[in-house]
């Protein structure tokens, strides 16, 4: 049977006992095959209480991305990361994170051979930043994001979701903190779903990054990020 490169998209909840080891995981709940020239299989996975998955054994595992919910606030996050980077074959472990909880696992997750973080984070005003959660939690992002740097992970990418009248004033202070520290700003624009999303205009990204190019001297990146 041919072998064949997966890549994990692992969803975390805060339920269960924490990690125990490789074996313990549950089952894939849907798999999703690429092109048969890629040989590479695209598979999505929910977390049990117990633990994650099994791989096949023919099969290896080439780069793997911790989401959520918020996966920070899973017990065992680090010792989980740890162990799937010890399978032979993995190139690449990500994880993306609302950043409250990052400070006081950044440099665990980065020793357990963490190497990229998607952080999401809409404004730099705190005000602004409770209006969209709900809590009154910039600082302990910030600190976060901080922590991280410190960490020494390969990639950091900022997740901005620009809201019409909520924070689309502060595309320039976050392309310039981005600047700065070396990250990625990673634009999205947001879809007509939940309450936030039916309450507020979507701004459009075209407009938005012609005026950001011409301001800061940004030129159009073509590569994989």
């Amino acid at each position: 049977m041919l072998q064949q490169s997966l890549y994990l998209r692992l969803a975390l909840s805060a339920t269960g006992s924490g990690f125990r080891d490789f074996s313990d995981f549950s089952y894939i709940c849907q798999a999703f095959v690429a092109d048969a020239s890629d040989d590479v299989a695209f598979r999505d996975a929910v977390a049990a209480a117990d633990g994650l998955i099994v791989i096949p054994s023919n099969d290896i595992i080439a780069a793997c991305l911790f989401t959520g919910g918020e996966p920070l606030l899973r017990k065992g996050l680090a010792d989980l990361a740890a162990e799937i980077n010890r399978q032979p074959g993995v190139e690449d472990i990500s994880l993306t994170t609302n950043g409250t909880q990052l400070g006081k696992q950044a440099h665990q997750l980065r020793a357990a051979g963490v190497r990229r973080l998607n952080i999401s984070l809409d404004s730099l005003r705190g005000d602004c930043v409770k209006d969209i959660t709900g809590t009154d939690c910039l600082p302990q992002v910030l600190e976060g994001i901080k922590t991280a740097k410190a960490a020494g992970f390969e990639r950091i990418k900022i997740n901005m979701v620009p809201l019409s009248g909520i924070n689309d004033i502060d595309l320039d202070d976050m392309v310039a903190f981005c600047i700065e520290n070396g990250f990625i700003l990673n634009l999205i624009e947001a879809m007509p779903m939940g309450a936030t999303g039916q309450a507020h205009a979507k701004v459009s990204l075209q407009p938005v990054l012609a005026d950001l190019q011409q301001k800061f001297g940004l030129t159009p990146y073509e590569g994989k990020i």
